[in-house]
């Protein structure tokens, strides 16, 4: 007779994420250009040598070959925006794509007392965004300057890999506690990148006052380290089996995200500053109860996620999650419905510029799903 009760193998492959999401922003800028934060990254590069570099630097390149940087009087690495004033900017972006996971898991029991647990996770992502970027001197008040609008298409793909290991104590018949380690995870992240900028100057330069340019397109590929996360969790059983209630607390420490990168290592290590810089801690926590009669389950949760960005415009942030559901469970068959509603606020930075407060898109959302899913015992 043997303490250890059984041990199981599964497989899962869900959604985990989704990133569909159509956005436009319009508002009135006397400060700063876009063009500002592209002449910052150019200044100190010769402008026959800029697209050699990062992709910000690229992106000057073609703000360069349409006349909206130009140089500084007596230098050829040094440079200006012709954008100065008052402008109308808007951005439109739309996005596409999502993560799904791939989970290999075990499962053991022993003495009915530990319930043992361990997972590889391997995420598989697909992305797509395609942005749209323009200023406008609407009340024709800018010397030279008219408009230009600046296109980016982003498709990122790529599978990543990582780790899970728990353990329930079942203190009682009613009593369950729970701790959980999921191990950094590393995704390998390939990218094609490719822009386009047109611009219309008020008068003629160099015998046109229209000018396009376009970027090559350009692949990168980096690795991104997601920090560790610890769960806590524990339930309490409904006598008679009739249901129970959960209480599940996570923590993880966004700032610890790497973004490591063999080529373009300038943008990589920038990016993961900025991630280190304006990414703090976040404790979520999520409540569920269902309760059972006979062959059917009523359940309904609610979950709040706190934003991991360090933000002094809007500090709350947090996403908060409601849902409601029923499961049905004939013989080896288990059906269930979910409805889940999620309200959330949402920023956004564009670009930002030295010594010059950020310009930032806040966006609310109110999101309802409804989820179906079947699930079969072999």
């Amino acid at each position: 007779h043997s303490d250890f009760k059984y041990s199981n193998w599964g497989i899962t492959y869900n959604r985990i994420a989704d990133y569909s999401n159509n956005t436009t922003a319009i508002g009135l800028n006397a400060n700063t250009s876009i063009s500002d934060r592209w002449a910052e990254r150019a200044n100190g590069i010769a402008n026959d040598s800029l697209s050699q570099f990062g992709r910000t630097q690229n992106t000057a390149k073609l703000a360069y070959e349409t006349y909206i940087l130009n140089n500084q009087q007596g230098f050829n690495n040094q440079y200006y925006s012709i954008a100065k004033g008052i402008k109308q900017q808007t951005e439109t972006m739309n996005e596409k794509g999502g993560t799904n996971d791939l989970n290999i898991a075990w499962g053991g029991n022993y003495k009915e007392k530990l319930y043992m647990g361990a997972a590889a996770n391997i995420p598989i992502v697909n992305y797509t965004q395609a942005r749209n970027f323009s200023e406008l001197d609407h009340l024709d008040t800018i010397n030279l300057f008219k408009k230009f609008n600046y296109k980016d298409t982003l498709t990122a793909s790529g599978v990543g890999i990582g780790a899970s290991i728990g353990i329930i104590f079942r203190a009682t018949t009613w009593l369950r506690i729970g701790l959980a380690f999921h191990t950094p995870n590393y995704t390998n992240i390939n990218e094609t990148y490719k822009a386009t900028m047109n611009s219309e100057l008020d008068r003629a330069v160099d015998g046109k006052n229209q000018w396009l340019w376009s970027s090559p397109i350009s692949e990168f590929s980096y690795t991104i380290l997601k920090p560790a996360k610890t769960t806590a969790s524990i339930a309490l059983f409904y006598p008679q089996n009739k249901g129970f209630l959960s209480i599940d607390y996570d923590y993880t420490n966004a700032a610890n995200t790497k973004i490591i990168a063999k080529t373009d290592v300038l943008w990589a290590n920038d990016l993961t500053q900025k991630m280190n810089q304006n990414h703090k801690p976040t404790s979520n926590i999520r409540i569920g109860t269902e309760y059972r009669h006979q062959n059917m389950s009523l359940r309904a949760g609610y979950a709040r996620w706190q934003s991991p960005i360090k933000t002094p415009i809007n500090k709350n942030l947090t996403q908060n999650d409601l849902s409601a559901g029923i499961g049905f469970n004939i013989k080896n068959t288990t059906i269930d419905l979910a409805y889940i509603h999620a309200a959330y606020t949402n920023q956004r930075t564009p670009y930002t510029t030295q010594n010059n407060p950020p310009n930032t898109i806040t966006k609310k959302y109110n999101n309802n799903n409804l989820i179906a899913s079947i699930s079969f015992k072999l």
